[in-house]
């Protein structure tokens, strides 16, 4: 999945196709609805396409017990999908 999302030219991934009989399926689907209802609205508000993969994570635990993660490396990314019964896809930006 991340070599087509770092390939110089536009490639889609699929991450989701629809099934009305899987219950994960439907449940993922609409947490993926939500994050590109979310993610349409900021970027609707401010012209400002912010979303992006995060890849090989760094964990930080502090003396005081405070916990860190955070991605050494961010591609930009676009959720989208073509109809309502393909499912979502990812296409590098």
């Amino acid at each position: 999945m991340l070599e087509k999302i770092i390939k110089p030219y536009k490639s889609k991934i699929v991450l989701l196709k629809l099934s009305i009989y899987d219950e994960k399926s439907l449940v993922f689907s609409r947490k993926l609805t939500d994050q590109y209802r979310n993610m349409k609205g900021i970027e609707e508000k401010t012209g400002v396409h912010d979303f992006y993969l995060g890849f090989s994570f760094l964990s930080v635990f502090l003396s005081n017990g405070t916990f860190f993660l955070a991605p050494l490396f961010h591609y930009p990314v676009r959720l989208g999908s073509i109809n309502q019964y393909v499912g979502f896809r990812l296409f590098s930006v």
